[in-house]
């Protein structure tokens, strides 16, 4: 299966609750993104992705009324108090048998179908020696493609390869130990940083 996964929650640090904020008359920034979501049709379906939480009601609330299936997770917080993204992330793919995971996030509303679909099909025509595939790189020159507009592409061995590089135990000095801890967490928040 190829699943999207959209990770969402309410409580952001920099701007709690954003997600339903009214970003066209009468729609949230959910609601939106959910809206040009449903126009992608290269993949077999998606989920949205929640921390078991009550702040993330309305999110549910939303999902349920534009009928866009739900995963919570139970998944603890990691050590830094963040969300363990990718640890949700894993556990949606392995929850809907996904073998190719599509990776969106409702921050972006102006991400259009189209860049999805080109990314998609560039995994699909390259998926025997490629697993990952994106457009999240921003040139200084001002090429590439603008932020908001992000989608990634891997498959469920690159997904597990997050998960045991961002798991396994490593020797080393104190100071070694503590900035890897470090990007570790970030990484588990971040999902596909490496």
């Amino acid at each position: 299966m190829n699943l999207a996964i959209i990770n969402a929650r309410m409580q952001s640090s920099r701007f709690p609750g954003k997600l339903m904020q009214e970003l066209v008359p009468g729609k949230s920034v959910l609601e939106v993104f959910l809206e040009r979501m449903k126009l992608v049709k290269s993949w077999d379906g998606m989920v949205l992705n929640l921390q078991l939480d009550p702040a993330n009601e309305p999110l549910r609330e939303v999902a349920e009324k534009m009928g866009i299936p739900i995963l919570e997770s139970v998944r603890p917080l990691l050590e830094n108090g963040a969300e363990d993204v990718l640890g949700r992330t894993l556990d949606a793919a392995d929850h809907y048998h996904a073998n190719t995971i599509i990776r969106v996030t409702p921050d972006n509303p102006c991400l259009h179908a189209s860049v999805i679909h080109r990314a998609c099909v560039n995994y699909y025509m390259n998926r025997n020696g490629c697993h990952y595939v994106s457009n999240c790189w921003h040139r200084g020159d001002g090429g590439g493609f603008p932020r908001g507009t992000e989608v990634e592409v891997f498959s469920y061995a690159a997904l597990g390869q997050m998960e045991n590089e961002t798991s396994k135990t490593v020797e080393g000095s104190k100071s070694d130990l503590i900035r890897l801890q470090a990007n570790r967490l970030y990484d588990r928040e971040h999902v596909a940083t490496f």
